[in-house]
């Protein structure tokens, strides 16, 4: 049996590959970094005991970006699973053979965070860093509820989109920089916001700022690793995946081709690890 997983930072999608087919869970996020030993063990063990011992596992996960993390990662798990080959990545890695397999590309995170990276079919051999949602993640689902946040806060709204504003979230001044400055997981509180966008991306002002933020992205990720415009872009996450019209628009208007923009990289990775791409 073959366990493969992609953890983000509130949750973690799995396939299990075995002679039974393919079967499929999702469970708790498994950032190392907000992750005590305990959780983590009980969570495999969790698997464990309704999929049964893995013979190879295959972890990409958020906040494995050092190869310091990854190893002390890989030791939390391997004493879980003693006797099971396992693989630890950082989530571009997956990132990028789930998107663009053994091919060449720009890949790329446009969800709650944003990242991207150089592939070479093999590898990564440039990346971004990331910076987090107070330095960067332009064109994320946190940069584009800080956004609108911006915009309501400063009373840059126009009528239309005030009424709109304030009849579905019902929020005071003071809550919005409570939830920002003083509650746990600021990033993902701003993201929340950024279906609304999506909600009302034929009015043009939310249009232009959505377009102004893929924009933003691409000059401050994409023109960096690629400025001679030689590769396809793909995206994964909720945020590429949901405004894909926009993305698209976004990338021919600046000379980039959009490739595969997919809004989970788990099934992907399925194929890829079963050498179907």
């Amino acid at each position: 049996m073959i366990w493969i997983a992609d953890s983000g930072g509130t949750k973690t999608d799995y396939r299990l590959i075995s002679e039974r087919g393919v079967e499929q869970h999702q469970g708790m996020g498994l950032n190392p970094y907000h992750l005590g030993e305990s959780q983590l063990a009980n969570e495999i063990e969790g698997l464990k005991l309704k999929f049964g011992k893995p013979d190879k596992f295959y972890f990409y996960g958020a906040g494995l970006g050092t190869a310091e993390m990854r190893d002390q990662f890989q030791k939390q798990l391997q004493q879980v699973l003693p006797d099971v080959l396992i693989e630890v990545y950082a989530d571009m890695v997956g990132t990028s053979r789930a998107l663009a397999g053994k091919n060449a590309g720009i890949c790329c995170i446009l969800g709650t965070g944003a990242n991207a990276c150089l592939y070479d079919g093999e590898k990564i051999v440039q990346q971004r860093p990331a910076l987090g949602f107070v330095l960067g993640d332009e064109g994320s689902g946190s940069y584009l509820g800080k956004q609108i946040l911006r915009r309501y806060l400063y009373g840059e709204l126009n009528d239309k989109m005030k009424s709109a504003f304030e009849s579905r979230f019902q929020v005071t001044q003071a809550d919005i920089l409570k939830a920002v400055y003083q509650e746990k997981k600021p990033a993902f509180y701003l993201a929340s916001y950024a279906p609304f966008l999506f909600d009302h991306i034929q009015e043009p002002s939310i249009a232009r700022l959505v377009y102004d933020a893929f924009a933003f992205f691409i000059e401050q990720h994409v023109v960096p690793l690629d400025p001679k415009k030689q590769y396809r872009l793909h995206f994964t996450g909720g945020v590429a995946f949901n405004f894909m019209d926009m993305l698209r628009t976004v990338c021919a208007d600046m000379g980039y081709t959009l490739g595969n923009v997919v809004e989970k990289p788990i099934a992907g990775l399925s194929l890829y690890h079963q050498g179907k791409i």
